[in-house]
């Protein structure tokens, strides 16, 4: 598309107005004599489009068998700019200058797109495909997509399948994403139920294999909960892959100590731009010096597009937010809710899956701050998978 428009404004073309009794006709009659027409409107009983410039004097001649009307309403193109500035010579040569450019960069890679990703990060299949041989700046005729497709599922574990399809100068890389396997154990194969940590054994239900534990029974991490061996009536045995689950009462802790002298890093309010122009991925600072001192940058890209059409310039707008470092210090009540703000994070990351059915606090007033114990009873499921070895039951 961009290379079409490119071939339109380098010929030369008119906009034009057809009216009259049979406008329909003309095009018809210019079909016939191969005279390209595009971007046809019908409007109020008459049609507009364009074609090249050396063809309207062609389309001149055969409008009178059509009975239409004709009107230039615009002329764009090269040839019309280079007829307006002929006496400018500078002009004329940085417009050549400035195609010749652009023929060269059109043999180049300018965006590089991923598509069909969910999991993996556009950042991180980017900078593979820099390690594989692609990106911003990349020479079109050295890409070899198939090689490069294979390396890139090399390089990515997590990408099962990928494809390269190059338009113009705009690499797109199709991936698809291997699937996330669960877990577990295969239903196939045989294996006990264990204990994933200590516990008093409150409740059970068991799908397949032979319960070895009973309620109010103590145990430990490792311990066999349901066994994959099973006795049938004749007394012969057999291997089955035990599950279902096995809940308990377990124990937990979680201890936090919150310091009275805390620091805090705070943003002062000074802030500092810096802009780059970043082409084929290299970066061109538009400042001079550097920002010194502590800070947080934070970055915008805005990519320059011709039309609908992505160029290989960007313009980063980066904002560098100084920062600096305070002081200040918790009495015994503040460093005692710090530490319960962080317990109840580390409860909330650490607890998934067990039910809280009790818990405590026992607190400790230290030299140099608060320390908090947090004592859990809690319901949860403890039987975890974990293959059988029928070497080892034989």
């Amino acid at each position: 598309m961009l290379l079409l428009r490119l071939l339109h404004f380098l010929l030369g073309y008119v906009r034009f107005k057809a009216w009259g009794d049979f406008p329909e006709r003309l095009l018809n009659l210019c079909a016939g004599r191969g005279i390209p027409v595009w971007g046809i409107v019908r409007r109020k009983g008459c049609i507009q489009g364009m074609m090249y410039a050396k063809d309207y004097k062609k389309m001149r001649k055969i409008r009178a068998k059509s009975g239409a009307r004709l009107r230039i309403l615009e002329k764009r193109g090269l040839p019309f700019i280079l007829r307006r500035y002929k006496n400018r010579a500078g002009l004329l040569v940085g417009l050549l200058l400035f195609f010749l450019i652009l023929r060269v960069m059109s043999g180049y890679i300018w965006t590089v797109d991923v598509v069909g990703n969910e999991r993996v990060p556009d950042s991180e299949i980017l900078e593979a495909l820099e390690q594989v041989g692609i990106e911003e700046g990349t020479r079109i005729a050295s890409i070899d997509p198939a090689n490069v497709r294979q390396r890139l599922i090399l390089e990515v574990p997590d990408l099962s399948w990928a494809a390269v399809n190059i338009e113009g100068t705009k690499a797109t890389v199709d991936v698809r994403e291997t699937r996330e396997v669960p877990d577990k154990i295969d239903e196939s194969v045989p294996c006990n139920l264990k204990a994933a940590r200590d516990g008093r054994i409150i409740g059970h239900q068991v799908t397949d294999g032979s319960l070895v534990v009973q309620v109010g029974d103590a145990v430990v991490a490792g311990d066999l909960l349901v066994s994959g061996v099973v006795e049938y009536a004749d007394g012969a045995s057999g291997f089955k892959h035990a599950a279902g689950k096995v809940f308990a009462e377990t124990q937990r802790t979680i201890t936090y100590t919150a310091l009275f002298h805390q620091q805090e890093t705070y943003r002062t309010g000074k802030v500092q731009r810096r802009r780059a122009l970043k082409l084929f991925g290299l970066e061109i600072p538009l400042y001079l010096g550097s920002v010194r001192g502590s800070y947080e940058r934070e970055v915008e890209t805005c990519r320059l597009a011709f039309g609908e059409d992505t160029l290989p310039i960007s313009v980063v707008d980066a904002a560098f937010y100084e920062t600096a470092q305070r002081s200040y210090t918790l009495d015994e009540a503040g460093a005692l809710d710090l530490a319960r703000r962080k317990i109840g994070e580390l409860e909330a990351e650490q607890m998934q899956g067990a039910e809280i059915l009790s818990k405590s606090e026992e607190v400790e007033t230290l030299e140099e701050g608060v320390r908090l114990t947090v004592h859990y009873v809690c319901k949860e499921n403890i039987a975890v998978e974990e293959i059988l070895s029928i070497n080892a039951t034989n």
